[in-house]
């Protein structure tokens, strides 16, 4: 009677559902913003979200790499390579630290670096039946060259805006229009 009494409950852990519908909103060729939408609810409290990154469309689920925790239902990932494939899915986890099992795992890709924009075109001559132009060179990405530039020619749509024909693909940054 003299000693003091403890009850110890046991308290139940809930493991929250997975995210749901992991898919990409955007890309850049060395960025991918992804979204998902709340699990399916059954009690957990969620407290934040981690983003997996996987080797391959098949590599198991507990070999990823958490690359992101954020509180939201979405996610930047930045500084990756262009023209790069990627996979990823996403876990919630609860106020409890209990994760749930892993998203729909995103296959997606980032896109492939684009030259510059020739600048400073301009018209170096003109006579009555042509027009020289010439602009500065566009600056390729790492490792890559300009095979060539496409030359086009704008006319005014009937209906608002333009309409575009090509009229040359030239490895050089001048060109005749006659």
């Amino acid at each position: 009677y003299g000693e003091p009494w403890v009850w110890l409950g046991k308290a139940t852990l809930i493991e929250p559902n997975p995210p749901q519908s992991l898919h990409a909103t955007g890309k850049t060729p060395t960025s991918l913003a992804l979204a998902w939408s709340s699990p399916v609810e059954n009690g957990a409290v969620i407290a934040q979200y981690v983003v997996y990154r996987h080797t391959s469309s098949t590599s198991p689920l507990t070999g990823g790499v958490a690359v992101a925790v954020v509180t939201s239902l979405s996610a930047v990932l930045t500084n990756l390579n262009p023209s790069t494939s990627y996979y990823f899915t996403v876990t919630a986890v609860s106020t409890r630290s209990v994760e749930s099992d892993h998203s729909n795992r995103l296959s997606t890709s980032t896109p492939d670096l684009a030259p510059t924009a020739p600048v400073n075109v301009r018209a170096t001559a003109v006579s009555g039946t042509w027009v020289d132009l010439a602009w500065n060179a566009s600056t390729p990405p790492p490792g890559s060259t300009i095979d060539f530039y496409g030359v086009f020619f704008a006319e005014a749509s009937p209906f608002g805006g333009w309409n575009y024909s090509r009229i040359a693909n030239i490895p050089n940054t001048t060109y005749r229009v006659s």
